[in-house]
């Protein structure tokens, strides 16, 4: 595997990053939204395309979706999800890999979201049938409109797990650090968890793996992190591996978090960028801008995008250089909603007007709008 090089005289990674939370040893780069404040902007100009337009009603969507599923067939892959309590609440880790019964690997059209903000102090997640979940989150999503508990729902959530021939287990995950996480899977429900985990049992395992033998520079990064901060840290960190790692096909795609802000849940921000060839950096030079490469050359990066409010059941990818798109609205849609030719700039323009989903910035923007 290539690496940068990233020698003193080359490089001014230190500069501007909070926490030296940027990561700099293979042509994999993981940076937390805050890594990136204090930095210059990131300039970058790539083609036009063509956008397309959804005028449908929500509300209309989720009662169709509801009744004519986007999944015509039991999706299987396990997927993976960890949740684990923290001083400020739990940190929920998971993949958005959806896989088909012939082994088929899905596409970017199949992927959700695994963990799923039902309210500013719900989160419920799961892994298995995607058909059978989705019905049961947003059964639960209604109970909660309603004015309902969760509790309400948990023995048909521990029914749903019962099914012979489909396989589902969910973790349910309340905002305050003082109510424990609650696992269901085969009709029995486990609650007061500290920590817990579900989906596919070799993907868990390459994350503690991964989680167990953080190298000699991350420890001394996460030495310096608040408590709450550095586990979110481990956990993001290991379950990128497990996302990277071929031989666990049922975990990929992208890393999801999802934590408590000041008491609330929400999708976490975050950056990923994939370095496609080797390059040196000049003293004074952008970093940040040198890194994100187009895609002839192999690389891409994408933004993880948080809704502008905590409690807002929807977060979105950005792909700044391919000028493309992804919102995920499991309450609504099944699927990721694609928005193409679209810069990062006017991305949460796009995304409100068509779906009515207030974003945050992405993290990564071009110069200008194009």
């Amino acid at each position: 595997m290539r690496e940068l090089n990233t020698s003193p005289e080359n490089t001014t990674v230190g500069t501007g990053i909070r926490n030296h939370q940027l990561v700099l040893v293979h042509p994999r780069y993981f940076l937390d939204q805050s890594s990136l404040f204090g930095l210059p902007g990131v300039h970058f100009v790539s083609s036009v395309f063509c956008v397309r337009v959804s005028s449908a009603d929500p509300q209309t969507v989720r009662q169709r979706t509801r009744r004519n599923s986007y999944f015509l067939e039991p999706k299987i892959g396990l997927s993976l999800v960890v949740a684990q309590q923290s001083e400020s609440g739990p940190r929920i880790v998971s993949d958005t890999r959806v896989q088909f019964l012939d082994g088929k690997k899905s596409s970017y059209k199949t992927d959700t979201l695994k963990t799923i903000v039902i309210s500013p102090t719900l989160a419920l997640s799961f892994s298995g049938d995607v058909e059978i979940a989705l019905d049961m989150v947003r059964s639960v999503a209604e109970v909660i409109d309603t004015g309902g508990s969760v509790e309400d729902m948990i023995p048909k959530l521990a029914a749903a797990t019962s099914y012979p021939d489909r396989s589902v287990q969910f973790i349910v995950s309340h905002s305050s650090p003082d109510i424990g996480l609650i696992k269901i899977e085969d009709g029995l429900v486990e609650r007061d968890l500290k920590t817990t985990w579900i989906g596919d049992k070799q993907g868990f395992e390459c994350f503690q793996s991964s989680r167990l033998s953080q190298d000699s520079f991350r420890t001394e990064v996460h030495s310096t992190l608040p408590p709450a901060a550095r586990l979110l840290s481990i956990m993001r960190t290991a379950m990128r591996a497990v996302v990277d790692d071929s031989s666990v096909p049922s975990v990929g795609d992208f890393c999801v978090s999802v934590a408590p802000d000041e008491g609330e849940f929400t999708y976490l921000a975050s950056v990923f960028i994939y370095v496609g060839r080797d390059f040196s950096v000049s003293p004074g030079e952008n970093i940040i801008s040198r890194m994100i490469q187009p895609v002839h050359t192999g690389g891409y990066a994408v933004s993880i995008v948080e809704p502008e409010q905590p409690g807002t059941p929807a977060m979105a990818l950005n792909f700044p250089t391919a000028r493309l798109g992804m919102l995920y609205q499991p309450l609504v849609f099944d699927e990721s909603q694609i928005i193409k030719d679209v810069s990062p700039n006017d991305f949460v323009e796009v995304v409100y007007k068509q779906f009515g989903v207030k974003l945050k910035e992405p993290s990564i923007r071009s110069s200008k709008s194009t």
